[in-house]
């Protein structure tokens, strides 16, 4: 093949790491680790109040809820968002939509994928995310 250009190999994963991506003749890598849901969506209910003062961070404590305006639609209607501080349930009273955790909510407002979510909210809580 004269004049063709031949790709390169991937180098081998790295211990603990598996690729799952090409981008631009370059692999990505991400832990083959799998995220501890349990642990995360319990240590993100231990502390609700902070996790829904960092999502929303215009809402208010009322009882045992954190009321907010909701955050996907522009000029959300004030108290439209409520979560639960104690189960770390919530819903958009305004559209129906409902989560039954806060990892749920945090994907819908930061607008990232579950994964992305779990390492962003276990940084905060400065855990492990991964098994």
């Amino acid at each position: 093949m004269t004049g063709s250009v031949c790709p390169v190999a991937p180098e081998p994963a790295a211990a603990g790491r598996a690729i799952v991506a090409r981008d631009s003749g370059r692999y990505l890598e991400t832990k083959a680790r799998p995220i501890d849901w349990r642990r995360l969506i319990k240590a993100a209910r231990d502390e609700a109040e902070a996790v829904a003062r960092l999502l929303l961070p215009r809402g208010q404590l009322y009882g045992g809820h954190w009321l907010s305006s909701a955050p996907l639609r522009p000029g959300g209607q004030p108290r439209a968002l409520r979560v639960n501080l104690r189960s770390g349930r919530w819903l958009d009273l305004a559209t129906g939509r409902e989560g039954s955790n806060l990892v749920m909510l945090a994907t819908l407002v930061w607008r990232v994928t579950r994964q992305d979510a779990a390492v962003r909210l276990a940084k905060f809580l400065r855990i492990d995310p991964y098994r």
